[in-house]
């Protein structure tokens, strides 16, 4: 089965919000997704295939006429319930269980698609939701990020695309770069009609978690960071495909 695994974690909600939106990365990370891909969204509704907590979900809510967020653990949506959104539609299944009545001009599938195993599978299934004019956009983490590769020189990975004990404890099941991520869409048949990366990232989650935690760094680091990225799309955190059928 496919699906996002959820992390537990001892704090509550009001806590893990303070410290999602002041220090943690991914939350911000986010935010320049939805910059960097909203040029390509098409009017109309939209899946997002694993919504987590809803932090990219509501950055997308105001593009689209409607939402339909589907994750596999209802603990996950009902934090990203909280947000208290009107033109969302909170779907609890797995991936390839989805049962809808219509198809949408946009699916989402935003640090997810790492966790499925039968990727093939799941991506016949989304295009039985895509319109014909629709587009596809995958995000997951990136092999190549420096910071991933600082780490494989400094042996604390064995090398860019492994997928660590951490990452398998979480779910994931492949690490992606450009040829590979394409590879798979192109063999599925799609059509990748833009590629790129998103923020360049000199250090690990945790240690940027730390930085922006402890003001060694602030926003104005995080856009220039941003701003390499577009320069240095194979060294960023995360890559992205837009594709179409």
């Amino acid at each position: 089965m496919s699906g996002i695994w959820i992390m537990k974690n001892s704090i509550n909600i009001d806590e893990k919000n303070k410290i999602k939106y002041k220090y943690n990365f991914d939350a911000v990370l986010r935010e320049y997704l939805v910059r960097e891909l909203q040029i390509y969204f098409i009017d109309g509704d939209a899946i997002e295939l694993g919504c987590y907590h809803g932090d990219f979900t509501k950055n997308i809510a105001k593009y689209f006429s409607k939402v339909y967020a589907v994750d596999s653990s209802i603990e996950a949506i009902n934090i990203s319930k909280l947000n208290n959104i009107e033109n969302i539609t909170y779907i609890n299944q797995f991936f390839e269980e989805l049962d809808l009545s219509t198809k949408v001009n946009n699916i989402f599938m935003v640090h997810s698609y790492e966790h499925v195993k039968n990727r093939k599978d799941l991506l016949n299934t989304v295009k039985k939701y895509l319109s014909g004019s629709g587009r596809l956009f995958i995000v997951v983490p990136n092999a190549h990020a420096a910071s991933r590769q600082i780490a494989s020189s400094m042996v604390v990975v064995d090398y860019n695309h492994v997928v660590t004990k951490y990452e398998e404890e979480h779910g994931h099941h492949e690490t992606f770069s450009f040829d590979t991520l394409n590879f798979e869409l192109k063999q599925a048949g799609f059509k990748v009609i833009k590629s790129g990366g998103v923020m360049f990232k000199p250090l690990a989650n945790y240690q940027l978690d730390l930085c922006l935690q402890h003001e060694v760094i602030d926003r104005e680091f995080l856009e220039g960071c941003y701003m390499l990225g577009s320069i240095y799309p194979e060294l960023c955190a995360s890559i992205y495909s837009v594709c179409e059928l």
